[in-house]
């Protein structure tokens, strides 16, 4: 007799338990887990009170990630038993660098990749329970995903592809502010419609790994807030709902998972080896670097510390700094030099580009770490971006002094796999910055202090080990400031219940996120060439909601920042690399702004004419900003472009996105493809008889002659994959044509070799989507 569960036959159902999880681990990443990794899924596996532990207290570099797998496997294991499921459907990785948000979305895309492509072993059943789940009936359908991966980095309209069921299981890589947001039912950049959906789905059946809490302490209190909140219900939905820091030092009160191995102390073992490495940093002092001067001469001794770090055992190189205006400064320096590859990563990037750059550094990923041989030197510089989570291993480290808690986590990255070199490192101090000041906007006294402290733990050769297994603890005044989140009283958790309408005034979200007095939300910016906000507002809105915003052709720049560029003032980022440590109100000037500089606030199919504005009290956090492509000179005052980067990436972001191809055809657009480009010349031509009135077969003719040429034109890649695409369904219904010189094809077919990929974002907003369906009720879904 088969066991039911809900009404329904659990017959192809695999059973599962704690000893196959090790087998499950070596089947997805060809190793064997760690001790402390299969104690914690004993854990989570045995207990159904508090399977989650509060922290999870472990150095930099022991395979926290693992995580992850856990949470699959314990998901995937109750699935065949015989009371309800009470492990959580959705898993969201959360952190406060944007870059490492990426790097998790990868590996939470590797391990979705495995699993639906597993042929047998513990693999397949864990993928076929996946299924059962997913689907919500016991014959489960082989068309579901066993797990889907998504990532929010902050951005686009509508764009929640992970909303769409509550039913299948998912991990979803994130930010403290896209993630925090919508618990409160105030999702920056989206419309109150979704607003309850999404903070349902964040606090219920949900895990929350929280990584490197210390640097998100008010939203640790705001999740502790809600989980006490939801007690309260008249009726409890009776659903998980955990949060667990990931941190080398957890807040001392909550309750801690360590390893009690023996593995971290075994020379021998992998872990042993990387937490007994040994990692000598000396100490020097930038005495010049002092008020104006301070980031200029503090780029150059970084420049020259990286510099004398290299030789034939150290080849890779990275600098870590505190602000990003340090960072570019420093970048500049490098790229000058013919001798090596000079890198810069921040937050400030286009995930676009963010690839390109991503792509040059996987020889540094810890896994290729032994085998790995460079070309040429390699020396990266970075912000704050890195220091946390991210999977790369470098032979040389130079840091500017920062707290000790982000001193520990750079370190990270030193020699991270253990591998038998001579790693070194160098850590500077500003001049300005030895005086017990306490002013310092990120570290206030902690960096400070943290300098004495070192000093005063320096060996006789003057220098520091930041070995995992040798460096002091210090006390808690060394480590960044962290302010406390608000108290949480059931007045506002009212007020953010009401959505439609939101009331006014309504709870700023915010301090909730990174506590008051600390930064707001981003904005996310983009370029389009093709836009006149001066003359053409219309045209310029009808060519946005063709091809709308998408996030990889977005960047974060901080709400002061952008203000200060729009009215010309300077916009130097002198600010953190850290999510909501800008400041929204930093206008320097008090006369009339020396320049009108016309956006965009997008607002999907909202938008109108008025959001067309120069004036910087219109611009709030969380917007998505488009800027016409009138001074491509200005972009790099805002974000960190490649040198040989397009300004205007919308057509493949669009095509990335919705795995649908477009073509914008625009004298600057087409003016920007590569010169190898053999229809470039005859899209020049095309563009310059619209002028003229074209007979319609006439017209048809001359852009299905130039679409036959782009597709069979060798570069760029994308370019000729959407002329192929467009030419395949080419008919006059496609065909928009916008002001005097502009002309769009939008195709309606999906790419399948791009589907599966472009369907964690959404096309709501898409203008080329049919618009047909019909609603259905959460009950249908769930029933």
């Amino acid at each position: 007799m088969p066991e039911s569960q809900g009404g329904k036959t659990l017959t192809s159902l695999k059973q599962l338990n704690a000893m196959d999880f090790a087998e499950f681990f070596n089947e997805l990443w060809g190793h064997r887990p760690f001790d402390w990794q299969r104690a914690l899924a004993d854990r989570v596996l045995e207990r159904s009170e508090a399977p989650w532990p509060e922290a999870i207290a472990l150095p930099t570099a022991a395979g926290k990630t693992a995580c992850l797998d856990i949470a699959v496997f314990a998901l995937a294991a109750q699935a065949a038993q015989k009371q309800a499921i009470t492990a959580p459907r959705r898993i969201f990785f959360v952190v406060d660098r944007r870059v490492i948000v990426d790097q998790a979305y990868e590996r939470s895309r590797l391990l979705a990749d495995h699993l639906e492509k597993a042929q047998g072993g513990v693999l397949k059943r864990v993928a076929d329970n996946l299924r059962q789940i997913a689907h919500g009936e016991a014959d489960g359908s082989e068309e579901a995903l066993p797990l889907a991966a998504y990532v929010l980095r902050g951005g686009m309209y509508r764009s929640e592809a992970w909303m769409k069921s509550p039913l299948q299981p998912m991990v979803v890589a994130s930010t403290v502010d896209q993630i925090g947001s919508r618990l409160l039912f105030r999702a920056y950049g989206r419309g109150p419609s979704t607003w309850p959906i999404a903070a349902g789905l964040v606090a219920n059946d949900s895990l929350i790994l929280l990584d490197e809490a210390h640097c998100a302490q008010p939203f640790l209190q705001t999740l502790q807030a809600v989980r006490r909140y939801q007690k309260w219900g008249h009726t409890p939905l009776e659903r998980p709902f955990y949060s667990v820091v990931m941190s080398a030092t957890p807040p001392p009160e909550m309750e801690r998972f360590e390893d009690l191995s023996e593995e971290s102390r075994d020379p021998t073992h992998p872990l042993g080896k990387r937490q007994l490495a040994q990692k000598p940093a000396v100490l020097k002092t930038v005495g010049k670097a002092k008020g104006k001067r301070a980031t200029d001469v503090l780029a150059r001794a970084l420049t020259e510390a990286a510099s004398g770090l290299l030789n034939d055992q150290r080849r890779a190189i990275v600098v870590f700094v505190n602000r990003v205006a340090t960072a570019r400064e420093t970048y500049c320096l490098l790229q000058s030099r013919e001798d090596i590859d000079a890198v810069l990563l921040t937050g400030r990037m286009r995930p676009v580009d963010k690839e390109v750059v991503v792509q040059r550094l996987e020889p540094l990923q810890s896994s290729q770490s032994a085998e790995r041989t460079l070309a040429r030197p390699m020396i990266v510089v970075a912000t704050q971006t890195l220091e946390v989570g991210a999977d790369l291993d470098f032979d040389g480290l130079v840091t500017e002094c920062a707290s000790l808690d982000a001193l520990r986590q750079r370190f990270g990255r030193l020699n991270r796999m253990g591998r038998k070199i001579e790693a070194r490192a160098a850590i500077l101090m500003r001049g300005d910055q030895i005086g017990d000041k306490g002013d310092d906007p990120m570290y206030g006294e902690a960096l400070t202090k943290t300098w004495h402290w070192l000093n005063e733990h320096k060996n006789e050769n003057g220098e520091v080990d930041f070995g995992i297994a040798y460096l002091p603890d210090g006390d808690s005044s060394l480590n960044a400031p962290s302010v406390d989140a608000p108290v949480m009283l059931p007045a506002h958790v009212d007020c953010w219940a009401q959505t439609a309408p939101e009331p006014q005034p309504s709870p700023d979200v915010a301090p909730f996120l990174h506590g008051p007095r600390e930064g707001v939300a981003d904005v996310q910016v983009c370029w389009r060439a093709d836009l006149d906000l001066i003359d053409e507002k219309e045209t310029a809105l009808e060519l946005l909601s063709l091809c709308p915003p998408s996030s990889s052709e977005t960047l974060p720049v901080p709400v002061g920042v952008f203000k200060r560029w729009l009215v010309g003032e300077d916009a130097a980022d002198d600010s953190a690399d850290v999510e909501g440590t800008g400041t929204e109100d930093s206008l320097r000037g008090n006369g009339s702004p020396t320049v009108e500089r016309l956006v965009v606030r997008w607002r999907g199919t909202e938008t109108e004419a008025e959001d067309i504005t120069a004036d910087p009290r219109a611009i709030r956090p969380g917007d998505i900003i488009v800027i016409p492509g009138t001074h491509p000179g200005l972009a790099r005052q805002l974000g960190d472009l490649p040198p040989d980067a397009d300004l205007d990436v919308g057509d493949r972001a669009y095509l990335l996105a919705r795995a649908k191809p477009i073509l914008r055809l625009h004298p600057k657009l087409v003016g920007d493809w590569p010169d190898s480009a053999t229809a470039k010349e005859t899209a020049r031509e095309l563009l310059k008889d619209l002028e003229r009135k074209y007979e319609d077969d006439e017209l048809d003719d001359a852009l299905h002659y130039l679409l036959t040429e782009l597709s069979n034109s060798p570069e760029p890649s994308w370019l000729s994959e959407a002329a192929s695409e467009l030419c395949k369904e080419f008919s006059g219904s496609k065909l928009h044509i916008v002001g005097g010189n502009s002309l769009v094809l939008v195709g309606r077919r999906r790419i399948p070799e791009l589907t599966r990929e472009a369907d964690r974002f959404s096309d709501e907003d898409d203008a080329s989507a049919s618009g047909i369906g019909c609603p259905v009720k959460l009950l249908e879904v769930v029933s």
